[in-house]
């Protein structure tokens, strides 16, 4: 089946290959008739993609939204305590990404040029020397030097980030051996079997959230380490020279 074979996928960081197969799950299961099968696809894709769209270090900022829209749907239909559990600090992870990403504005439009002065006709063209250019040149303002208040935000978020990302760890770690000792005390093999696969879906999530706490962390400390260095170059170029 070519949902399990995009979850193996997942598990071996194929992200992209997991996520390509998972749309073409979807659209598989958007043409069944069986409305309880339909719905039961639907709802494990879902939860998979938001996953797999989390398991990316730097994903776009469309991929989050979409990310979010597959869990705000998954938790809509989920009534089990321990999926709902997962879902929602993975959901915890997400906002704390989207945070993240820096605001998009457009750029301020250029100011126009100034008007260009005629002279009137017949009157003398001054022969302009070294000594005119350098009054009658504007010089250029001297650029300010970037203070890295911007780098400094954006380091903290991903350092909130990666936080987030370790409630998940923990959550997943909770969850797995909540299903082991399920398990193992499962009276029916149903049971058993809806175990094993909560525990495999904790473990993943696990890995998941290991791989992207550490792609966050070192992303965070190093815009704090860039954005406090230009800082105190600014603070250093503001000081009145002696």
């Amino acid at each position: 089946m070519n949902f399990s074979v995009a979850v193996e996928q997942l598990e071996h960081g194929e992200v992209r290959a997991a996520l390509e197969l998972l749309d073409r799950v979807r659209e598989e299961a958007q043409q069944l008739e069986d409305l309880e099968l339909r719905t039961l696809i639907l709802h494990r894709v879902d939860f998979e993609v938001a996953r797999a769209y989390l398991a990316i270090p730097t994903p776009l900022p469309e991929e989050l939204a979409q990310a979010e829209a597959c869990l705000q749907r998954f938790l809509d239909a989920e009534n089990d305590p321990n999926r709902r559990a997962l879902a929602l600090a993975m959901e915890a992870t997400l906002h704390a990404r989207l945070q993240a990403v820096p605001p998009t504005s457009p750029p301020a439009p250029s100011p126009p040029p100034p008007p260009v002065p005629r002279a009137s006709v017949g009157a003398p063209i001054p022969v302009q020397t070294k000594a005119t250019l350098d009054l009658v040149t504007p010089t250029s303002p001297v650029a300010a030097a970037p203070n890295g208040r911007g780098l400094v935000i954006g380091g903290g978020v991903a350092l909130g980030a990666a936080v987030a990302s370790v409630i998940v760890m923990i959550v997943g770690a909770t969850l797995a051996q909540r299903a082991e000792d399920d398990y193992r005390a499962g009276p029916t093999r149903e049971r058993r079997n809806e175990a094993s696969r909560l525990g495999r879906t904790a473990n993943r999530t696990l890995v998941g959230a290991a791989a992207a706490s550490g792609a966050l962390l070192i992303a965070g400390s190093s815009l704090l380490a860039i954005g406090f260095a230009r800082r105190k170059r600014a603070s250093a170029s503001k000081r009145p020279a002696l």
